[in-house]
């Protein structure tokens, strides 16, 4: 018995000392276990850290780059300011063509009218027919000047013609440019400004009509133009003269409907488009015998 009794205070102590060890062995490990997650953390923060400040110098660096591959590509693409000066614009025609183009026709245009005057004041016999630069008069780059002949005057309708020379001349200037560039006798580099030209020859007609018939029939008074000479000429009557008036504004409504697509057609040559004239109007006349039937369409 007294053996047995000290054996079990012996076995008692030694799992008293063992559950000691365990429990210290399990304190051990957690502390180690908890300090190397601690240190796993800081680690992660630490590379989240420097991963962050890595990615966003690299994005500054990136950003850098593009900027400057940017600029770069910029200046490839500009190479100097008279080469970007030199890219074409809409239509595909550079500046400087416009610069050439629009100028230029205008000074023919302006030349052909005055060329009309003067041409039909020679076949009618004026004398002394002159025909000036700028600076004659404010504001004008060409005009005629003539006197009447000797012997004679002008009748009503030579008067009335030589007004209307100079629209008549740049009708035709603009109807026979067209023409050439539907044959296509125009060379290509030259088809923007015969376009351009045709197109202000067209509307020299339509901007004399336009300007002048608002103004008369509004009472406001201006300086004579071909339209109002022409109208001066034809009647004295108040009355007659705004009749005219009125008629040559609605015929250049109409002819403007109907010769629309010739004006965009001739608007996108100008501009260097590639575009394909309007159809000619075409009359036709048809009958079966029983009926006739009549028919017209396309441009002039």
């Amino acid at each position: 018995m007294g053996l047995f009794k000290k054996l079990n205070g012996k076995l008692k102590r030694a799992v008293v000392a063992a559950a000691g060890m365990m429990q210290l062995c399990s304190f051990s490990a957690y502390a180690a276990n908890d300090s190397s997650m601690n240190d796993n953390k800081q680690e992660v923060q630490t590379y989240s850290l420097e991963a962050a400040v890595e990615n966003a110098t690299k994005e500054k660096v990136l950003d850098a780059k593009n900027f400057g591959v940017g600029k770069n590509e910029k200046a490839d693409k500009k190479g100097s300011f008279l080469e970007w000066l030199d890219e074409p614009r809409k239509g595909g025609l550079a500046w400087w063509e416009y610069a050439v183009n629009i100028p230029a026709a205008y000074v023919s245009t302006v030349l052909l009218h005055e060329s009309g005057h003067y041409v039909l004041a020679k076949a009618f016999g004026a004398r002394d027919v002159r025909m000036y630069g700028p600076g004659r008069k404010a504001g004008s780059i060409a005009m005629v000047s003539y006197k009447q002949p000797f012997f004679r005057k002008f009748s009503t309708l030579q008067r009335v013609s030589v007004h209307a020379g100079g629209v008549l001349a740049t009708t035709a200037g603009s109807l026979a440019l067209e023409e050439m560039l539907r044959q296509e006798v125009v060379p290509e580099k030259l088809k923007a400004i015969t376009a351009t030209a045709s197109l202000m020859m067209m509307i020299d007609r339509w901007r004399y009509v336009l300007l002048t018939v608002p103004k008369v029939l509004a009472g406001y008074k201006s300086t004579s133009n071909d339209i109002m000479n022409i109208t001066k000429h034809l009647s004295s009557s108040k009355r007659t003269q705004g009749l005219i008036y009125g008629l040559l504004a609605a015929e250049t409504m109409v002819e403007i409907y109907l010769r629309w697509d010739e004006v965009e057609w001739l608007y996108a040559t100008a501009i260097g488009e590639k575009a394909k004239p309007p159809k000619r109007w075409q009359f036709t006349f048809d009958y079966d015998g029983d009926t006739a039937y009549i028919g017209f369409g396309g441009s002039f």
